[in-house]
């Protein structure tokens, strides 16, 4: 189709259903503006109260569209507006196709989501010609609507280091991330909201880490079965330990003319990672602290056990991490794990059912993993790393609707 004898506009290109061009204007750095026209004039009833409407005049809304062979596309809609003659409420036209209150077609909104799979926001940014802090809500509106379908039937739960701080999200057992929260109060927001819904999951994998929220989460996703993720497990036995024999650690390293902080990397690490320095200061563990050796003996007996898991494993763990109150504590504060064995009591019955089904998860653990250690490149910004995170885990883009994309 050739609009004004200016040049060809392919008519896909402005396939959008209720609108029609009427002209064409290329701007001199090539970016494409289509004046478009509702194909219906209809004069519709009152959206509150059903009166005929009475036309009171019509602006131009400008929307940005799919960019076209690399060039940005926007559309400038001269549509009407209205008031009602009973109510005095104005209103104006609305096409399903136009989202009013991002001022983009729904389909940008498809594109950015599958282009996100793939490349980064400064160059989609680029090529739809609009500024990289505008395409982050936009992908972010984009995720919701790709998420409003059916719920997964399997979803994980747990917490990663994003933006200087832990954030609570929620994946899929593809181990695709489903949301990224802001903090455990928005976490516990959504979590109270889907209690008033339907369709409970198959599996829920749980974190110890979110013991807190654990009847909420039973509420909002009511699973059939309660699964434990071992590798989370263990980060989080480790972490409670070690808040335990915090203080022991410290009087001990003061006994050594050490800081704390060298005691507790040596707490946390494990057996087979370790140098002779480290090795001749749990030898003088064993002989000048015995409760303290026992403990870090305990916590590396935890990492193992979460690995293998069995009933009779963790009932043997648990009754000697009780036992450790009876060890000689060499003069230190006292040592007790018994926090940790009662979170990790009510987790049994969930690491044994994962360790049964661990194959089904491994995708999700290894995008757990990824998530560690993951950096978004140039921000601190929650909402920037939150989009980040959605971009390299939350897309799963298939080939195939990638074509359907590149021929339309």
């Amino acid at each position: 189709m050739t609009v004004n004898n200016l040049f060809p506009v392919p008519a896909d290109w402005v396939d959008l259903p209720g609108l029609h061009v009427e002209r064409a204007e290329q701007a001199t750095d090539g970016a494409l503006c289509l004046h478009v026209r509702a194909s219906s004039t209809e004069n519709l009833g009152c959206p509150v109260c059903g009166t005929r409407l009475h036309a009171s005049g019509s602006r131009v809304a400008h929307y940005t569209d799919v960019p076209r062979e690399g060039r940005p596309v926007a559309l400038a809609w001269r549509r009407r507006h209205f008031r009602c003659r009973r109510c005095r409420l104005p209103s104006h036209q609305r096409l399903e196709a136009l989202n009013d209150s991002l001022g983009v077609t729904d389909r940008l909104l498809d594109w950015i989501r599958a282009e996100a799979a793939s490349r980064p926001f400064a160059a989609i940014a680029k090529e739809c010609g609009i500024s990289p802090q505008r395409v982050i809500p936009l992908f972010r509106a984009a995720m919701a609507n790709s998420q409003s379908g059916p719920e997964p039937r399997q979803v994980a739960v747990a917490t990663v280091p994003l933006a200087s701080n832990s954030r609570p999200l929620l994946l899929d057992a593809t181990g695709a991330v489903v949301n990224v929260f802001r903090s455990l109060k928005d976490f516990e927001t959504e979590l109270k909201f889907r209690s008033r819904l339907g369709n409970p999951v198959d599996v829920l994998v749980a974190d110890p880490a979110l013991d807190r929220f654990a009847e909420l989460i039973r509420a909002a996703f009511r699973p059939h079965r309660t699964l434990a993720n071992p590798v989370l497990a263990s980060r989080q036995g480790v972490e409670m330990m070690l808040q335990a024999a915090r203080e022991a650690i410290a009087a001990q390293a003061m006994r050594e003319g050490m800081a704390a902080k060298t005691g507790e990397i040596l707490f946390a690490r494990g057996g087979d990672d370790l140098g002779r320095n480290a090795r001749r200061r749990l030898g003088r563990w064993a002989s000048e602290a015995s409760q303290l050796r026992r403990a870090y003996e305990l916590k590396n007996d935890f990492a193992r056990l979460c690995s293998v898991f069995t009933k009779k494993r963790w009932a043997d763990w648990r009754d000697d991490a009780i036992a450790l109150a009876d060890v000689d504590r060499g003069g230190l504060p006292a040592i007790d794990y018994a926090a940790a064995v009662a979170v990790f009591e009510r987790y049994a019955d969930g690491l044994a059912a994962y360790q049964a089904e661990r194959s089904e998860w491994r995708v999700c653990e290894r995008t757990l993993a990824a998530l560690g250690g993951f950096k978004a490149g140039g921000t601190r910004s929650f909402s920037a790393t939150r989009a980040a995170v959605l971009q390299k885990f939350g897309v799963r883009a298939s080939d195939e609707a990638k074509g359907a994309l590149a021929e339309d």
